[in-house]
């Protein structure tokens, strides 16, 4: 029986011998690579947190295509980015021909589970967040792509590649604590005085059904909430005494509604520990980022209400990152 190596030996050597050849169907002209080789290319849609992935730290992902014949199928290939720029796969990979449609799926963080030939249409892949994202290096961000119909000869860009723009999955909430003035007494602030700040309420795990058109992450409705200490910002210190201090963080966290009374936001200054809850049912969107702002007095708690944006960089904190 002939190995799936020395198939993609001869596919390969068939595909230069008819490269050659004008007038074969499937080689059009155009971007379709002469090699028959599958590449890629990868980048993430907008401009986000350090607590998730841009298109620079970006070094790795999990890819698929299914097609009609089996042969030219591919399942949960690791595709992982070199020094130079370029994305390289685990395994070479071989187009059918520059017509044939296929099904292309894309995510990261990478999972090296064997899912059999399925991954492409998995109902409840698994997306977990970490509970303390106060790292750089902790990207818990989920990364999707999916294109049906892909069609190599109309589909491939101008270097003869798949061009895969990631998608955000999850939620992400910007926080900004505004310090009262009675915080600059006896000294102006000149650094962030807050501590062990944590947003709960929330349920960290979830599953995204790749399977459908739109995929999206469902949030595991009976798994306990848990305390997330997100990603430390920017610190703006008053200019004097009669201004105010303000602390940037950014979380990320799975889309999911919680009822009103349940999402907090905790954390201490000095010996005193401060506490808001929502009083409203708040709902993290998928692909959105949402700004909550806190103003703190020396006994009190304020806030406004919470609003959702599309996930970018709209200000210049330092802790956001740009392309």
């Amino acid at each position: 029986m002939t190995t799936k190596n020395s198939f993609y030996a001869f596919a390969a050597l068939a595909a230069l011998t008819l490269a050659g050849c004008n007038n074969d169907e499937d080689f059009a002209s155009g971007n379709y690579p002469e090699d028959n080789v599958v590449r890629v290319t990868a980048g993430v849609d907008n401009l986000i947190s350090r607590a998730a992935y841009t298109t620079d730290n970006l070094t790795e992902f999990g890819f698929c295509i299914h097609s009609d014949d089996w042969n030219y199928s591919y399942n949960n290939y690791k595709v992982t980015k070199s020094d130079d720029g370029t994305w390289t796969s685990a395994q070479q990979m071989l187009w059918q021909n520059a017509t044939q449609p296929v099904t292309i799926v894309a995510y990261a963080p990478y999972n090296g589970t064997d899912y059999g030939r399925d991954t492409w249409n998995n109902p409840a892949f698994g997306v977990t967040i970490g509970t303390n994202q106060s790292l750089d290096t902790d990207h818990s961000d989920f990364l999707f792509y999916k294109k049906t119909n892909f069609v190599p000869e109309n589909d491939l860009n101008a270097q003869g590649a798949v061009n895969i723009i990631f998608k955000h999955m999850l939620s992400q909430v910007n926080l900004t604590v505004t310090l009262g003035t009675e915080f600059n007494k006896p000294t102006t602030l000149t650094t962030n005085p807050i501590q062990n700040l944590t947003i709960g309420g929330t349920i960290p795990s979830g599953t995204c059904d790749f399977g459908v058109e739109e995929p999206s992450v469902a949030v595991h409705e009976l798994v306990k909430t848990v305390e997330v200490t997100p990603t430390n910002g920017d610190f703006k210190a008053p200019a004097d005494e009669t201004k105010n201090g303000v602390a940037s963080y950014s979380a990320i966290l799975i889309p999911q509604t919680v009822e009103a009374g349940k999402f907090t936001v905790s954390f201490a200054i000095g010996e005193k520990t401060y506490k808001w809850v929502a009083t409203e049912a708040v709902t993290l969107e998928s692909g959105k980022s949402h700004k909550l702002e806190l103003t703190v007095g020396k006994d009190v708690v304020l806030t406004g209400t919470i609003t959702a944006t599309a996930w970018e960089n709209e200000d210049e904190s330092t802790y956001l990152e740009t392309e």
